[in-house]
């Protein structure tokens, strides 16, 4: 049966027995050697609802669809690590569980959580291997700085960006993308697990360097020395949230610059809008398009790109 008939079937790879569902697929012959599941891949779905069913299945299938294009790659390649952590991690969701490394279950408290994970796995047809993904025993890949920061913007945040222009998009990518560029130029293209407070520190002092200069004048703000930490600080931590490490510390936490000096732009005088910008006759030679951005700014506050682009 063809790969496009078997994604028609809405009950593929689920068995029905004792009244609760089952996932049980083939390996395919060509990677059987590499995965020790073979000749079939058995889970239990715990559930005898089969809307439900299905729909851990297709977590399940996604998982192993992605593994097993790993193994085929294969070999040691960043990106296939990357693949088999994620097959792991749609594996235990597909269980009914968020994946966690290995190091959330080394304390006291959480000694339920891991022998109700330990009996899952036990009644699985593969307990060991089932065990160390619901045990976070699965290495992370080694993910780099610029790699992060592209799955940030395609994966992680890609939901923020629809509504938004090209031009928008770029901007927000720009500025982004500029405090990724200092610290690589910095710290080079670190792995994002071997960034520490060190690094953080040196983008700090960087900033330092322009913003308050031993001698000569500030080359830089406070505000930009600010965002760009900001956004090192954020893509950190949306990174390890999304691989399922929300616990880790965060080294660029707690560094920026106090802008408690900064002098607040004052606002326009009531009675410079009404008598110049309001004044009868002073928006004659806009059409009435412009007319209408215009009030509409003044009304709201809001900028000339989120009214008009």
């Amino acid at each position: 049966m063809g790969r496009d008939k078997i994604k028609e079937d809405e009950d593929r790879y689920l068995i029905e027995r004792k009244g609760n569902f089952h996932y049980k697929r083939r390996v395919p012959l060509k990677i059987a050697h590499l995965d020790k599941r073979a000749p079939h891949v058995r889970v239990s779905l715990k559930t005898s609802d089969r809307k439900l069913a299905r729909r851990k299945r297709d977590l399940l299938e996604e998982a192993d669809d992605t593994l097993w294009a790993s193994l085929a790659a294969a070999g040691a390649s960043d990106d296939a690590a990357r693949r088999r952590f994620e097959a792991a991690v749609r594996r235990v969701e597909a269980m009914g569980y968020s994946f966690r490394p290995s190091s959330d279950f080394e304390g006291t408290d959480v000694f339920n959580s891991l022998v109700e994970r330990l009996r899952v796995a036990i009644d699985q047809d593969k307990p060991d291997d089932v065990a160390k993904q619901l045990l976070g025993m699965v290495d992370a890949p080694k993910t780099r700085v610029n790699e992060a920061f592209d799955l940030y913007c395609n994966e992680i945040v890609a939901d923020e960006l629809i509504g938004k222009s090209q031009a928008q998009r770029d901007q927000w990518k720009k500025v982004k993308r500029r405090a990724v560029n200092n610290f690589i130029l910095l710290n080079g293209d670190l792995p994002m697990d071997e960034i520490a407070l060190d690094h953080a520190k040196k983008v700090y002092r960087y900033w330092l360097g322009r913003i308050a200069p031993k001698e000569g004048k500030a080359t830089a703000s406070f505000s930009s020395g600010n965002r760009d930490l900001g956004n090192m600080r954020v893509l950190y931590d949306a990174y390890f949230r999304h691989m399922g490490d929300a616990k880790r510390e965060n080294p660029f936490a707690g560094l920026g610059f106090s802008t408690k000096r900064k002098k607040k732009r004052p606002p326009f005088p009531t009675e410079w809008i009404t008598g110049t910008l309001l004044k009868l006759g002073s928006m004659t030679t806009l059409n009435e398009e412009a007319r209408r951005i215009l009030l509409i700014i003044i009304e709201t506050g809001a900028r000339p790109s989120e009214i008009c682009n």
